[in-house]
C-alpha cells in the first residue's frame, strides 16, 4: 500500500524517514526505472522531487542515506552569513535585488568561527562551498541545462530574455542575471541536502532527470541561494581564488603553520586539505616535495626599483613554463597548474638517460630556436605551440633550467639560490656532456651576476638586444617559495602587458575556413570579469588558432545567437574607438596578452588606447588573468 500521509514536515526522526524509504523500496521496481516513476512517487508520496530521487540514488548504489544525512545549517543561512561577506556581494545584492542584509566584513575571526562551528558540515564541505569545489562543478549542469531547468519553474526565462538581463541590468553578470528570475527571497533547502543531490546528479547518466531534479532544487531556493549556485555551476569561468584570509583562518582554526599549508596548497587543493585535516592525517606526509607529486612553482614580482645589489639578472624567455620529474626509469613534466604536460611535450621523455642523477625536479621554460637569415631566432609562445603540433623540422626545442629544486632524494628548496645556482651549473654540465639531443637541447639559463644599477640596465639590455623577453633579478640568499609570487624573484620587461581573458569573438569566414577577426576581452574584478574593450583585425594565423581553440573546447554555447558585443564594455570613451560589432559571447576560457598606446582613467574605470593583440597564452589558467589592481598598475606605470 503506498502511503500519502508522508509530507516533508510530518518527517521529525531518522525512525520515521527509515520506514518512508523502506516503504519505497518496497514499492519501486528498480529495474525498470524510467523518468515518470520519480514523478509518481513524489506525487503519491507527497514529497519533493530531489528528495526521492536521492532515495532511489541510494537504493541503485547500495547506500544508506539517513535524515541526519540531509540535516544541517540551511543553505540560505550560509549564502547569507558567509557567502556573501566573503564574496563581497552585500552591495550588489542590494542594488539588483533590493535585499538589505547588514553588512558583514569579511574577516579572519568570522573565518575562523564558520570552520570550526558544528553547523552539520563537514571539514571539508565548509571549504569546498568556499572554495567552489563541489559536486555542481562536475556533473554536467553548464549554463544551457541550467536555463532549461530554469525555465521549467518560470517560463519567462528564455536564454534571450537571461542574456538581455545580463547585458543590461546585471552588469554581464550571468549568475545575477538568472537570479532574476526567482521571486523569493530564501528558500527551505539544507546544505547538505543540495551537496547531497549534486553528488547523486554528478552520476547520473540521464539528462531528462537531471534538469528535472535541478529544476526541483531551483524551485526550492531564493534569489542569492540560486546566484551562488549559478556561480557554483559557472565555476569554469567565474572563479575566484582563495583569498588570504582563509588561508590565515584555517591555519589559526586548527593549528597549522602558516608557511605548511601555503606548501600544501601549492600541491593540493584546499578542499583536499581539509579532507586531510578533518581525518586526522599526519600533514608533513603530505607537504613533502616528491618526484610527481606536481606543485605550483614560484613567479616573480614586478619590479619596483629594488635598490639591494648584488643581484643576479637571468634572461626572460617567451616559452612555456615546465617542472620536469625524474625518478629512476620514469620522466614527465607538469605546467604551472599542476596538468601533465608529459603528452604536449613527448620529446622531454628523451631526456631520461642523459640526466646523470636518479631522481631530480628542475623548473625550468621549454622554447624553441629557428634559423634565419639574420640568424637564430626565438619562437613566441603561439609560434612553439604550432611547432610542436605540426612537427617543424626546422625549429630546435630547448629547454632552459631555472632552478634545481630536489636532487637524489634531497630536497633544495631551501638552500640560497646562489647555492642552488652552483648545483644547477654541475648538473646542466653533467647533462650536456652526455651528449645532444637531436629534438631537444638543455641550456643553462644565461646568468649575470650585477652589483649596481648601471650593470643590471646593462644585462637586462643586452638580454633585449639577444631577443629575450626582458630579465629576472634574483636575490643571492632567497629561497625558492612554492606556489607564491615571492620577493626574492622580480621581472622586468620592456613594456608593461596585461593577461586577458577572450570573452567575445568577431567570426569571420575566409576560402572556406573559420578564423577569428576581432576579440572582446576582460579581466577579473571580484567575483566576474570587467569587459574593458575589443582588439579587431587579428592577423590570419593567430585568428585561425583561436578559432581552433574554442571550437575544441566547446566554448560557444549551442544555442548562440550573434550579439552585439559592445553594450557590456566597462568604459566606451573615443579612446576605445567601439564601433557596432556584431559576433558571439564565449565562456572565458582562453588567454592572451595584449598592450596599448595608452589608458584612460574615468573615475574608477579605465580604457586601453588602441589596444593591440600580442600573442596567445595557452600556457596560462583563466585563473591567473589580469585583475582589476593590475590594471591600475598598468595606469600608474603608464602615466607616470
Amino acid at each position: 500500500m503506498i502511503l500519502t500521509s508522508y509530507e516533508r514536515s510530518v518527517i521529525e526522526s531518522d525512525d520515521d524517514f527509515k520506514d518512508l524509504v523502506a516503504e519505497i523500496k518496497q514499492v519501486t521496481n528498480l529495474k525498470s526505472l524510467d523518468p515518470s516513476t520519480f514523478f509518481l512517487l513524489a506525487n503519491s508520496y507527497k514529497l519533493p522531487l530531489h528528495l526521492v530521487y536521492l532515495i532511489i540514488h541510494s537504493f541503485q548504489h547500495n547506500k544508506t542515506l539517513t535524515l541526519s544525512d540531509l540535516s544541517s545549517v540551511s543553505f540560505y543561512a550560509i549564502c547569507r552569513d558567509v557567502l556573501t561577506p566573503y564574496k563581497n556581494k552585500a552591495f550588489t545584492f542590494h542594488r539588483l535585488f533590493g535585499l538589505k542584509y547588514p553588512f558583514l566584513k569579511n574577516t579572519d575571526e568570522r573565518l575562523e568561527w564558520y570552520l570550526k562551528h558544528n553547523n552539520g558540515l563537514t571539514l571539508t564541505q565548509k571549504v569546498s562551498v568556499l572554495e567552489g569545489e563541489t559536486s555542481f562543478n562536475r556533473m554536467g549542469i553548464g549554463r544551457t541545462r541550467f536555463e532549461q531547468a530554469l525555465r521549467r519553474i518560470n517560463i519567462e526565462a528564455t536564454h534571450q530574455e537571461i542574456e538581455k538581463r545580463r547585458l543590461g541590468e546585471t552588469f554581464g553578470e550571468w549568475p545575477a542575471a538568472v537570479a532574476t528570475f526567482i521571486k523569493k527571497e530564501r528558500g527551505d533547502l539544507t546544505l547538505t541536502e543540495i551537496l547531497a543531490v549534486g553528488d547523486a546528479l554528478a552520476e547520473e547518466s540521464k539528462i531528462t532527470i537531471k534538469v528535472a531534479v535541478f529544476a526541483e532544487l531551483l524551485k526550492r531556493m531564493g534569489k542569492i541561494e540560486v546566484y551562488f549556485l549559478a556561480s557554483q555551476v559557472n565555476r569554469f569561468h567565474d572563479h575566484v581564488s582563495r583569498t588570504s584570509s582563509l588561508v590565515r583562518a584555517f591555519s589559526k582554526a586548527f593549528n597549522i603553520d602558516l608557511k605548511m599549508l601555503e606548501r600544501l596548497i601549492s600541491m593540493h587543493s584546499f578542499t583536499d586539505i581539509a579532507d586531510l585535516v578533518q581525518n586526522n592525517k599526519q600533514l608533513t606526509q603530505f607537504e613533502r616535495l616528491l618526484p610527481f607529486r606536481p606543485f605550483k612553482p614560484m613567479l616573480a614580482e614586478k619590479w619596483e626599483k629594488y635598490s639591494k645589489f648584488p643581484v643576479f639578472a637571468e634572461a626572460k624567455y617567451d616559452g612555456v613554463r615546465l617542472l620536469v620529474h625524474k625518478l629512476g626509469n620514469k620522466i614527465g613534466c607538469y605546467s604551472r597548474r599542476r596538468r601533465d604536460y608529459t603528452y604536449k611535450f613527448p620529446a622531454i621523455t628523451q631526456l631520461l638517460n642523459l640526466i646523470p642523477a636518479y631522481s631530480v625536479i628542475l623548473d625550468g621554460e621549454i622554447t624553441a630556436q629557428q634559423w634565419t637569415v639574420e640568424g637564430p631566432r626565438y619562437l613566441d609562445v603561439y609560434e612553439l605551440h604550432e611547432a610542436v603540433k605540426d612537427g617543424v623540422e626546422s625549429v630546435r626545442l630547448l629547454y632552459i633550467v631555472f632552478d634545481v629544486l630536489f636532487l637524489n632524494g634531497v630536497e633544495t628548496v631551501q638552500l640560497p639560490f646562489e647555492q642552488r645556482r652552483r648545483i644547477r651549473h654541475q648538473l646542466v654540465t653533467g647533462i650536456r656532456a652526455r651528449g645532444n639531443n637531436p629534438s631537444l637541447e638543455v641550456r643553462e639559463v644565461q646568468s649575470i651576476f650585477v652589483k649596481d644599477n648601471g650593470s643590471l640596465i646593462r644585462a637586462y639590455n643586452n638580454f633585449i638586444d639577444t631577443k629575450h623577453e626582458g630579465a629576472i633579478v634574483k636575490i643571492p640568499k632567497g629561497p625558492y617559495e612554492l606556489g607564491k609570487r615571492s620577493k626574492f624573484w622580480y621581472k622586468l620587461k620592456p613594456k608593461e602587458t596585461l593577461d586577458v581573458t577572450i570573452t567575445g569573438i568577431i567570426p569571420l569566414q575566409e576560402h572556406g575556413r573559420l578564423r577569428v577577426w576581432g576579440v572582446r576581452y576582460a579581466v577579473k574584478r571580484e567575483e566576474g570579469y570587467t569587459h574593458l574593450g575589443m582588439i579587431r583585425g587579428l592577423d590570419v594565423r593567430a585568428g585561425s588558432r583561436l578559432a581552433e581553440l574554442i571550437l575544441g573546447n566547446g566554448l560557444i554555447p549551442p544555442n548562440a545567437q550573434l550579439m552585439d558585443l559592445t553594450p557590456a564594455i566597462e568604459s566606451r570613451g573615443r579612446f576605445t574607438q567601439v564601433k557596432q560589432s556584431w559576433g558571439f559571447a564565449i565562456e572565458p576560457h582562453i588567454v592572451i596578452t595584449i598592450d596599448s598606446l595608452g589608458i584612460v582613467r574615468r573615475e574608477d574605470k579605465f580604457s586601453l588606447r588602441n589596444a593591440r593583440f600580442l600573442y596567445i597564452r595557452e600556457d596560462m589558467d583563466v585563473e591567473d588573468v589580469s585583475d582589476w589592481n593590475d590594471v591600475y598598475h598598468y595606469y600608474m606605470k603608464a602615466n607616470s
